[in-house]
């Protein structure tokens, strides 16, 4: 049955193909046919050349020899890509029409289900979806109401018919996540004993030689959600694309890379790009998975990545360029690079350079080595750095000194500036409480004003209006 079915669709796709006629192509190329064909008959290798024509064909068991313009290598009879159905074409419209070698319209208006609820009325025929965690338990079933009444305190179980939930009964009719319509659906299973590469599927495409691109597009997802109901966090799920891996380790979700790229040549402008106004209300990446080392890793397995100008490069205007919150069990931020400089500030702001708010054992800790600063300021803004966080060990951690939670400074030894005594600064209530060294002192007295022209050493302690001996 499932043969007939495709066999009715691309006799369809045959009626609707220009079928015969003559096309102006420099590019050697198969005339327009179409048919079908047996299984175990041999191979078709008519399509099996450089730019296919109009060709509608079916034959079972991978029968059909045909050339994609990226897996081609050209020559007649050439047995190197096999399929069981073919749809090939070549554009005959001008600007008036859009082309699709292959279209697929789907109209769903069945399969829609209840969100469950407890001591709810349901009428005979509503169906109902349990997905996800229901009720302290997951859950992957679609129930169908077979009499009218008041569901129970809990969801129905099983799957069987006529199942007694409060007042009513319900049938079991479907798993959860098949309860859906889909306008494709593309299936691929690889068997041990033989499987070699797979793919479920491969969209490839092709700017020739001579052509001045406008507007290439490899593949587009477009969402649009008319419906006048936001699909918010906790109400509904509407993605524009969802991957959900699952079992024994996987490599990646989602991998982009070149394949026989000459070095620096690159082949984009970006690797990944979010544009245009208004694109998300929360966030533009948002990492909610847990269990893993890093929440983004740059060059982790050290694989060679070299950056010509910086790893992260933060450009946009907004109140924050880095906003560390939560709790911390090591530090807010780690540095353990080797660099000249741990962390280089300038440029204007208007309150401070640095704002720690996290709770965390430091708020910052700076090691390895450095052969200019760890941390270099020369922005023009109020505070340099302010921490306000709530910190267990330090709010600052240094080689042989620190601050404490409380703002205590402790170090293994203090020195404090020196000067001459004609060379102190103006003693006023800005620099009250401030201790320096005199060089020059003569004859000094304890709490007595300064006098220079000397040859001692002494602490000079700023009462707020003079310098005095201490």
């Amino acid at each position: 049955m499932r043969l007939k079915a495709q066999f009715l669709v691309f006799a369809i796709l045959a009626l609707g193909s220009t079928i015969g006629g003559a096309q102006e192509n420099s590019q050697p190329r198969t005339p327009d046919v179409r048919g079908h064909g047996s299984a175990g008959s041999a191979i078709d290798l008519t399509q099996s050349q450089e730019r296919t024509g109009n060709v509608v064909l079916q034959r079972e068991g991978n029968s059909i020899a045909y050339c994609p313009a990226l897996g081609c290598i050209p020559g007649r009879d050439f047995d190197h890509m096999r399929t069981s159905q073919l749809v090939s074409s070549v554009t005959n419209a001008d600007g008036e029409a859009e082309e699709n070698t292959l279209s697929v319209n789907t109209l769903v208006r069945t399969g829609a289900a209840k969100p469950w609820r407890p001591e709810t009325k349901y009428r005979v025929g509503d169906n109902i979806k349990l997905q996800g965690l229901v009720d302290g338990a997951e859950r992957n079933d679609t129930y169908r109401a077979t009499s009218n009444g008041t569901s129970g305190a809990r969801p129905p179980a099983g799957k069987g018919r006529g199942i007694r939930n409060g007042t009513m009964t319900w049938d079991w009719i479907n798993y959860g996540a098949t309860n859906a319509k889909v306008g494709i659906y593309n299936s691929l299973d690889a068997v041990a004993g033989g499987s070699g590469s797979v793919w479920a599927q491969a969209n490839n495409m092709r700017l020739s030689p001579g052509l001045d691109p406008v507007f290439a597009v490899n593949t587009e997802l477009d969402l649009h959600n008319d419906s006048g109901v936001d699909c918010d966090v906790g109400r509904a799920n509407c993605y524009g694309l969802y991957i959900t891996p699952r079992g024994d380790l996987s490599t990646a979700a989602v991998s982009i890379q070149t394949k026989g790229q000459a070095e620096n040549d690159p082949a984009l402008v970006w690797g990944l790009r979010m544009s245009s106004k208004d694109l998300a209300r929360d966030a533009l990446i948002e990492l909610d998975a847990s269990g893993a080392k890093r929440g983004i890793g740059i060059n982790a397995f050290d694989m060679g990545a070299v950056f010509t100008e910086a790893e992260i490069r933060a450009n946009a205007t907004a109140p924050r360029t880095l906003f560390v919150t939560g709790s911390k069990s090591v530090a807010a931020i780690q540095d353990q690079s080797k660099a000249p400089t741990s962390l280089f500030v300038q440029g204007e702001k208007t309150t401070a350079d640095v704002i720690l708010s996290a709770t965390a054992p430091k708020g910052i800790e700076i090691s390895g080595s450095k052969s200019a600063y760890s941390v270099l300021d020369r922005a023009t803004a109020p505070v340099g750095i302010s921490l306000q966080g709530q910190y267990a060990e330090k709010q600052i951690s240094g080689k042989g000194w620190g601050v404490s939670p409380d703002g205590r400074v402790y170090a293994s030894s203090i020195k404090p500036a020196a000067y001459k005594v004609a060379g102190l600064p103006e003693c006023g209530k800005e620099r009250m409480d401030e201790i320096v060294v005199v060089t020059d002192a003569r004859a000094p007295d304890y709490r007595a004003p300064l006098r220079g022209g000397g040859r001692e050493r002494t602490l000079a302690f700023c009462d707020g209006s003079q310098w005095t001996s201490h």
